[in-house]
């Protein structure tokens, strides 16, 4: 059966500078239509969050970018059937990353390389994702890019380990 289930978001955001630090940061509450978590249909409500900075770095154009970003499921004491949307056969209900991406500038910026890493804390997923936009001319790009999937067979991105990919796409605008 398709259904729409609503979700109303409630949050707050905040950011500022700091030195050199750009800090920001985020919080959240989704309310679904299952309150009291007992529908294994609907989602339960969560809290979810982000906090992180970037910082350029006195090295050519580097960037360093720095996140941290999570959610909590509530009304889990209530998710016992592997048929409920939310539930997880270790009963954990939290959901935090780290993302960190490093990138830099050259040639005008006609060559972007960057390099993000992601990290799974609770089901000890990885996932490496190198790229590099190279631009021909105002209307051409061609950007090469690809993953690397590492970690538990249980997450998110360890379940893909044997899908490493690379890949290239170049963009012509007319």
């Amino acid at each position: 059966d398709a259904s729409y289930d609503r979700l109303q978001s409630f949050g707050l955001e905040a950011s500022a500078a700091l030195g050199p630090l750009n800090l920001r940061s985020e919080a959240a509450y989704y309310l679904t239509g299952d309150t009291a978590g007992d529908d294994p249909k609907t989602k339960n409500n969560s809290l979810n969050w982000l906090a992180g900075f970037d910082v350029d770095l006195p090295v050519s154009q580097l960037n360093l970018n720095v996140q941290t970003t999570g959610s909590y499921i509530l009304g889990n004491d209530d998710i016992a059937s592997p048929l409920d949307v939310d539930y997880d056969a270790d009963g954990d209900y939290s959901n935090d990353k780290i993302i960190v991406r490093l990138s830099d500038s050259y040639d005008h910026e006609k060559v972007i390389p960057e390099l993000a890493a992601l990290w799974g804390i609770e089901r000890d997923d990885f996932i490496l994702m190198p790229k590099c936009t190279l631009t021909m001319r105002d209307d051409m790009k061609l950007e090469l890019s690809g993953a690397v999937f590492l970690g538990s067979s249980k997450g998110e991105f360890g379940a893909f380990v044997d899908n490493h990919f690379a890949q290239a796409t170049f963009t012509y605008s007319f």
